[in-house]
C-alpha cells in the first residue's frame, strides 16, 4: 500500500506546484495560455491522483519501482525549485 501512496502523492505534489505557479502567474503580470494550461494541468493532476487513491484501484495502476522513485524525486525537486528559484 505504500508504493501507490508514494506514487500518487508525488503526482499530486507536482500537480499542486504547477497549479500554484500557474495561478500566481495568472494573478500577476504573466497572463497567457501557458499560465492557464499550467493551472488546469496541475489541477487535473491533483484531482486524478485523489480520485485514483480514493475511488479507484491504485495498486493495479502503479508502474515499476524505478518509475515510482523517479516520480518521487522529480516531485521533490520541483517543489524545491518552486520554493527557492521560481520567479513567483
Amino acid at each position: 500500500m505504500l508504493k501507490p501512496l508514494i506514487f500518487y502523492g508525488s503526482l499530486s505534489l507536482a500537480g499542486a506546484v504547477f497549479a500554484f505557479v500557474g495561478g500566481v502567474n495568472l494573478t500577476g503580470e504573466i497572463v497567457g495560455p501557458g499560465s492557464v494550461l499550467m493551472s488546469l494541468g496541475g489541477l487535473g493532476m491533483v484531482l486524478y491522483s485523489a480520485y485514483t487513491l480514493v475511488l479507484g484501484k491504485p495498486a493495479e495502476s502503479v508502474p515499476e519501482d524505478l518509475w515510482v522513485v523517479a516520480t518521487a524525486v522529480g516531485a521533490a525537486l520541483l517543489a524545491l525549485w518552486a520554493v527557492t528559484v521560481s520567479p513567483v
